[in-house]
């Protein structure tokens, strides 16, 4: 056996041994995922947006680095706002005087945004490649916040996604802009 065949079978049981973590991992990430979706007001919104995680989760665990730290950090964030929704959904819905309603759900999405964006973007600082980890987290975050955010048709998710990357992206844009961070 020659040199180029050893690199190839270590190179090979590498990439399995990935595959592998990254399979194992994903299935935990969709048993979660399917147990918020079926918790959810919309199950075709929620079981699409489990399936995204999913997928993502295990691209990202695969590939590894920034992106992998992208997907721990999303996973964070976006329990805020799943989090939030969830507690919210006991309280119903609010009425003003004026006779205007609206639930509950909607401003703890807008809140659980904010949060998970103050989350994602304190972790940026230390990534590598901001714009990989950034978007990892991102698309992590909204996934998961979305499951619990979808308490009023497309009010909530919509709210959420929007927070977020209205104030991410800036943020996100100014950290990767700075001068070289040490690590």
């Amino acid at each position: 056996m020659d040199l180029n065949e050893i690199e190839r079978r270590v190179q090979s049981a590498y990439e399995r041994g990935r595959l592998k973590r990254a399979a194992l991992f994903s299935a935990l990430i969709a048993a979660v995922s399917l147990l918020f979706a079926s918790l959810a007001a919309h199950l075709w919104l929620s079981a699409s947006l489990a399936v995204t995680l999913v997928v993502a989760s295990f691209v990202f665990l695969w590939r590894g680095q920034d992106l992998e730290r992208g997907l721990a950090t999303g996973l964070l964030a976006g329990s805020v706002p799943l989090l939030l929704a969830f507690a919210a959904r006991p309280f119903g819905h609010g009425c003003e005087i004026g006779g205007n309603c609206y639930s509950w759900c909607v401003p703890a999405c807008a809140v659980g945004g904010a949060l998970a964006t103050a989350l994602v973007v304190r972790a940026a600082q230390g990534a590598e490649h901001v714009a990989k980890f950034g978007g990892a987290a991102g698309l992590t975050t909204v996934a998961l916040g979305t499951l619990g955010c979808s308490c009023v048709s497309m009010g909530g998710a919509a709210v959420l996604a929007a927070v977020f990357l209205v104030s991410a992206v800036p943020a996100l844009t100014y950290v990767a802009l700075q001068p070289q961070r040490a690590h």
